[in-house]
């Protein structure tokens, strides 16, 4: 495993934020893509503030991930001022559907070894679907270990259901960080006709 402490961060101003942040806290240099500076600029203004020892950065970079051309030169210069990427974590809207692909080759151009913990809402678990979850381009980024964490739903007390809190979002991936399994769940997906209303 590449003994970076170098992190990628795609879409962690939002849900992920106190991801991203204990990230920072834990020792790593944290590379924030996202479209808000503001609350980039404020996370790492707070991974700053919060700096015990070595590590702990947040450089936002601050673009649409959807610009193909704006996300690889960003993870190329990040690579080369702040050194080769060992863990991506990437919440990605289905806007962007090459994004995930796009980021990995990217990053592998210069990282012999990391992971990439993708963060997939529960769509990603439909029933119907096959070959869930795995992509062909997925098996051929040399040096990629592949995560995938399902976001699901919670049952609550008199059997309604609720989607995750973002608490219970970045609990889920904090342990699927730490766990290293191929794939987790945060929350249930089954009974799938349990879940709450998707949104339209």
């Amino acid at each position: 495993m590449n003994q970076s402490r170098h992190a990628l961060v795609v879409g962690g101003t939002g849900m992920l934020r106190d991801a991203s942040l204990k990230l920072a806290r834990d020792g790593w240099l944290v590379s924030m893509i996202a479209r808000s500076r503001e609350d980039m600029e404020s996370m790492a203004s707070q991974a700053a503030r919060e700096r015990t020892g070595a590590g702990g950065d947040l450089h936002p970079l601050p673009l649409d991930y959807r610009d193909s051309s704006a996300l690889c030169a960003a993870i190329r210069n990040t690579t080369a001022r702040h050194g080769p990427i060992a863990l991506v974590v990437a919440w990605i809207h289905s806007t962007a559907p090459e994004a995930p692909r796009l980021i990995a080759e990217t990053v592998a151009e210069s990282s012999t070894a990391f992971r990439f913990v993708h963060v997939v809402g529960i769509e990603a678990a439909e029933p119907s679907r096959s070959e869930v979850g795995r992509e062909p381009w997925m098996s051929r980024i040399a040096g990629m270990r592949y995560q995938r964490v399902i976001l699901g739903f919670m049952f609550q007390r008199g059997g309604q259901t609720r989607w995750l809190t973002n608490d219970e979002i970045c609990g889920g991936i904090e342990r699927a960080i730490a766990d290293e399994e191929p794939e987790s769940i945060v929350g249930v997906i089954e009974p799938w006709e349990r879940h709450p209303p998707l949104s339209s």
